[in-house]
This record gives structure tokens, sequence and C-alpha cells, in this order.
């Protein structure tokens, strides 16, 4: 994983040059309040206070393909658990569908929470086998160690 960036026109993403933090998307029926990153590959995050695997196969490819990312995007939603410091994320994969792990979707996921919350957090996906931790100063790494 590379380093962080959330300026649109690194994402990339339409509009002019911008941190793309809590800006609203309106997508099919619904406004998601997204924020976006690069970590070499482009990813939308929404934190939301329930998530499911319905939602992101139903949203998920209409965010992917949204006029807003002109090369498409990963997209990740994200639910905080109840400690604060962990987070739970469906994954809809650009190009490939909704997927149960992703080690981008998990940095990415990470490096949006710690910009837009509480830092100090584990990412968890139930299927993943890594779990993603978020360092400081934009710098992300998958340890060495099982997901919880």
């Amino acid at each position: 994983m590379g380093r962080v960036s959330f300026w649109s026109d690194e994402i990339p993403m339409t509009g002019p040059r911008r941190e793309v933090l809590r800006e609203d998307l309106m997508v099919r029926d619904r406004t998601f309040n997204i924020c976006a990153a690069t970590i070499g590959n482009p990813h939308c995050v929404m934190v939301l206070p329930e998530i499911s695997d319905e939602l992101a196969k139903t949203y998920g490819p209409h965010i992917e393909t949204h006029a807003s990312f002109p090369r498409r995007t990963n997209v990740q939603f994200l639910k905080v658990r109840s400690t604060g410091k962990n987070i739970h994320i469906e994954i809809w994969e650009r190009g490939a569908g909704y997927t149960l792990a992703s080690g981008s979707s998990s940095s990415a996921s990470a490096a949006i929470r710690a910009q837009v919350g509480p830092g100090g957090f584990l990412s968890h996906r139930p299927h993943a086998r890594r779990h993603a931790r978020h360092r400081d100063r934009g710098r992300l790494r998958h340890p060495h160690e099982p997901a919880r």
C-alpha cells in the first residue's frame, strides 16, 4: 500500500481540486455522505450506522460507475463498532463486484476513519485473513496477524 491521498484530482473525481471528505453523493434514490481516497487505486467510503451485504450489492455498482468517478472506484460501506476503535466494512470491488475481503479496501477505510473520526482502531472483515491497522502520517500497513 502506498501513501493515502484525499485530493480529488489524485483519486480521480470530477470537479474542482479538493479533499473529498464528507461530501454528498446522490445515488439512485438515496444521498450518501462520502469520503474518497486513493492509495494507488480509488476508494469511496460511506460511514453509516448500519450496513449489510445487500446494501453493498444494491448501491455498490451504481457508486462504482457514478459519473463523479471517471475511472470507476472501489466502494466501502463502513460501520463503527460499539467500542469506537473497530470498524466493519462491506465491499464492492471495482470490476469484480461484491467481495468478502480486500486489503486495499481495508486500508482505505482505515485511513478515512482516522481522517474523519477518532484514530487508533482495527479494520475487521469476517472473511479476511489479515486486518489493516492505521498508522499516523497517512502510511498504512498490513500486520502479519489474523483478523479477529
